[in-house]
């Protein structure tokens, strides 16, 4: 944690009024909403400032699977069905919210790392995502490397939109690398400021 920021909680979600809660918040931020009985169904965790959810992810691994509900019928959603969500080989990060105006992007670091430390507790194969919105797509792709499907979505607001994954192994790869990038930057940083803190002018 950065000097003078508060310190953020991340916890498991359990009772219906707090999942009531998450859902709330989520369907405020996004224009595809979530049902109550899918976060039952599935780990759904909350970060905290202050005792204020301020963010939050699902990660679920047993059917129905959101991403699945959001392809057209027809032999690309029966293809990947059967090539990816069988034999419990996979589980899917979704509902994820940050709240911009509260969280800083130090935190937002920090948030994606939780959240893919608990796609690794998993331990399934297949890590799946998804979103309508192209810039995440861009975004999450730097972690989630394979686009599975890219087209007309089941969702009235948004009927565009894209779905991929990546395997255990790289994103664990991913992680690892990420981690010892942002050290390096918070090293060079504090050797940056302690170099400034000693110069004198010149006299």
């Amino acid at each position: 944690m950065r000097e003078g920021e508060v310190k953020m909680k991340k916890l498991l979600i359990k009772t219906d009024s707090e999942l009531q809660n998450f859902r709330d918040k989520f369907n405020s931020f996004s224009p595809n909403p979530v049902a109550l009985t899918y976060l039952q169904q599935s780990s759904v965790y909350g970060c905290y400032l202050r005792n204020e959810l301020v963010a939050g992810y699902t990660v679920n691994t047993q059917a129905p699977f959101r991403y699945i509900d959001w392809l057209p019928e027809g032999s690309i959603r029966e293809n990947i069905l059967k090539k990816y969500y069988v034999d419990n080989k996979t589980a899917e990060c979704c509902c994820l919210w940050i709240s911009k105006t509260q969280v800083t992007k130090f935190q937002r670091n920090f948030i994606y790392m939780f959240l893919m430390y608990d796609l690794l507790k998993t331990g399934r194969h297949y890590i799946f995502g998804g979103t309508t919105a192209s810039k995440v797509g861009a975004y999450h792709s730097q972690a989630l490397n394979h686009t599975v499907y890219k087209g007309p979505l089941t969702l009235p607001k948004r009927p565009e939109g894209q779905i991929y994954y990546t395997t255990w192994a790289t994103l664990l790869k991913f992680i690892t690398l990420s981690y010892f990038k942002e050290t390096y930057h918070d090293i060079m940083n504090k050797f940056r400021r302690k170099n400034e803190n000693l110069k004198t002018p010149l006299g």
